[in-house]
């Protein structure tokens, strides 16, 4: 069996957390929200992979295996930092709150759900823990001229606590003082077009009070590496204006957005862009328009 701090744990293979569970002993500045549940953890084993750029390694992602106390794998973790279940497909998006130095390890971490897709366990995860890690440290030497851009896999260890919780308000309802909009994403759509099969959907709220969209990301690609909304009108390529954490399929969260931003949404001029390995600049795009999805 992988090492692994005994600990009851929901069943990898059950969607429902079990009540009852005592949060591991940590740092003040990782306690879990006290709205949420402990649900899971699971032992992590892979790689932090770091990237050569500008004479310094920087962290690219990590990749590492997910596995429950019986040593059986239940998922993947990856960039983003994103945990997927290999059980349901189910995945949480997190987004760094704390950490605490590991000497001579990376960092432990408390991170918020930013993101979540799926109908699984990750599915109503709101917070995780990074704790007990073991190596995964950056290089500090290696990274001249003649290695930019290369990359570099250091290996590691930890255990990720999950909890489950009230997770933000993601409705895609459009309450008073908001506005929904919505885009059919197509290949089509793309500038030039692209021969494509897939499709997708984007259905978007915007609480202008708290400057941030609720989002609900859908599309039917196997492979797709990246997910933005662009500035640009219909037939107009443009940059990058917002970026989502992951390109998921069922990936609902929120985005912060700018006046301006706001500004261009509501007069057309932001579209929604979804890449693939095998079309970098994009497969699938659609203009964001005022209204719900039928």
């Amino acid at each position: 069996m992988r090492p692994f701090l005994t600990l009851a744990l929901l069943s990898a293979c059950s969607p429902a957390p079990r009540a009852g569970l005592t949060p591991p002993p940590v740092p003040a500045a990782l306690v879990a929200p006290p709205d949420t549940t402990l649900a899971l953890r699971l032992h992590a084993e892979g790689s932090q992979v770091y990237v050569c750029k500008a004479g310094a390694w920087s962290l690219k992602a990590p990749d590492a295996r997910l596995y429950d106390e019986s040593g059986r794998q239940v998922g993947t973790h990856f960039g983003g930092p994103t945990w997927q279940s290999t059980v349901d497909g189910s995945a949480v998006v997190g987004l760094k709150v704390a950490d605490v130095a590991a000497p001579g390890s990376i960092p432990w971490l408390l991170l918020r759900s930013q993101a979540n897709a799926g109908s699984g366990i990750f599915s109503r995860i709101a917070a995780v823990q990074r704790l007990d890690t073991v190596g995964g440290v950056a290089p500090t030497t290696g990274c001249d001229a003649a290695a930019d851009g290369q990359e570099q896999l250091v290996p590691y260890s930890a255990t990720y606590v999950f909890y489950s919780g009230a997770a933000a308000d993601r409705s895609l309802t459009a309450g008073p003082g908001e506005q929904a909009f919505t885009a059919r994403l197509s290949g089509d759509a793309e500038v030039p077009p692209v021969a494509t099969g897939a499709s997708g959907s984007l259905a978007l709220v915007l609480d202008p009070t708290r400057g941030e969209l609720r989002y609900q990301l859908r599309h039917d690609m196997a492979a797709a590496t990246m997910a933005h909304l662009h500035t640009g009108t219909s037939g107009e390529s443009g940059p990058v204006a917002i970026a989502f954490p992951v390109a998921l399929d069922g990936l609902t969260g929120t985005l912060a957005i700018t006046a301006s931003q706001v500004s261009d949404l509501q007069a057309g001029r932001l579209y929604a862009n979804v890449h693939s390995p095998a079309h970098a600049s994009g497969e699938i795009r659609g203009q964001i328009a005022p209204g719900m999805m039928p």
